[in-house]
C-alpha cells in the first residue's frame, strides 16, 4: 500500500494505490465524512423518509469498525429514505463526490448516489431510478451519479445524468464479480468545468458521460437515495463520503 497523487480537473488528488480510495484532495472546499461520531450530524446531513405505511424509514450511525451510516427503509413497497448535504456544490466549480457503499439485499432495493438539485424527492421517488436497463426515470431536474435498480437490471449498474434538456447518455458498469448482497463498492463522480462527468467504480475508470450533464452553474447537494423494490424493509450502509470543489 502506498499513497500517491495525480492531478484531476486541476486539483491534486491523493489516493491509496491499491484501492484508489481518495485520501485527500487539494481543493478549496474539501470534506470527508467517516461517520465515527455518536449520531449522524444534522449540521451537515438531512434525512427524509417517505413511508406508505408500516415501519418508518431511518438513518443512523452504526457501531462498526471505522464507523458507518445505516439507511433503513420502511417495510412497504416503494418506501424510501434519502440522505443529503446542504445544496453547496456547483457544476461550474468542478464538484466531485466519492462514497463506499454496500446494499445488503441487492434484489430488494434501488440506490442512487451522486449529486442532485434537491435534498429530497416526493413520496415513493428518489433522484434517478431505472424502469429497464435502457430507460432511466429522472425525478431530479439536474443530477449525476450511479444507479442500481433491480427493476431495470440484475447485473449492471448505470452511471446516469439528467439536465433540463432530458436524460444524458447512460454509462454501464458491470462489476468484475457478480453484484452480491452486502458487498462493498466504491463510486466516484467528477464533473469538470464544462459540465462533463467522469465516472469511477471500485478503483477503475468506467467512462465519461455526455457534456452538459447538468444545467450550467447548477447548484447541487451530495445525495444518497434508497427505495424498496419489495414489501420488506431494506438496509444500505455507507462507510464514507468525500466531496470537493473549487471556491
Amino acid at each position: 500500500m502506498a499513497i500517491k497523487a495525480k492531478k484531476v480537473n486541476n486539483f491534486l488528488r491523493w489516493y491509496e494505490d491499491t484501492t484508489d480510495e481518495t485520501v485527500r484532495v487539494d481543493a478549496p472546499l474539501w470534506q470527508a465524512f467517516d461517520f465515527n461520531e455518536d449520531t449522524l450530524s444534522t449540521d451537515f446531513w438531512a434525512l427524509a423518509d417517505n413511508t406508505t405505511g408500516g415501519v418508518d424509514s431511518t438513518g443512523s450511525i452504526s457501531v462498526a469498525l471505522g464507523g458507518i451510516v445505516r439507511l433503513t427503509t420502511g417495510d412497504e413497497d416503494d418506501d424510501d429514505i434519502q440522505m443529503a448535504s446542504e445544496i453547496i456544490y456547483n457544476t461550474g466549480k468542478r464538484c466531485a463526490a466519492e462514497a463506499r457503499i454496500r446494499i445488503n439485499d441487492v434484489s430488494g432495493c434501488a440506490l442512487f448516489f451522486g449529486l442532485t438539485d434537491a435534498k429530497s424527492e416526493a413520496a415513493n421517488l428518489i433522484a434517478i431510478t431505472l424502469s429497464t436497463a435502457t430507460t432511466a426515470i429522472s425525478t431530479a431536474t439536474d443530477a449525476v451519479g450511479v444507479v442500481w435498480d433491480p427493476d431495470g437490471s440484475t447485473s449492471n449498474l448505470y452511471f446516469c445524468s439528467v439536465n433540463t434538456s432530458g436524460d444524458a447518455t447512460k454509462v454501464t458498469y458491470t462489476p468484475s464479480t457478480a453484484f452480491t448482497d452486502a458487498a462493498w463498492h466504491t463510486y466516484r463522480v467528477e464533473v469538470d468545468g464544462n459540465n462533463t462527468p467522469t465516472y469511477y467504480a471500485d478503483g477503475s475508470y468506467v467512462g465519461t458521460g455526455s457534456t452538459a450533464v447538468c444545467s450550467t452553474g447548477a447548484d447541487l447537494c451530495v445525495y444518497v437515495g434508497v427505495i424498496n423494490r419489495e414489501a420488506t424493509g431494506n438496509t444500505v450502509d455507507i462507510d464514507y463520503i468525500k466531496t470537493w470543489q473549487a471556491r
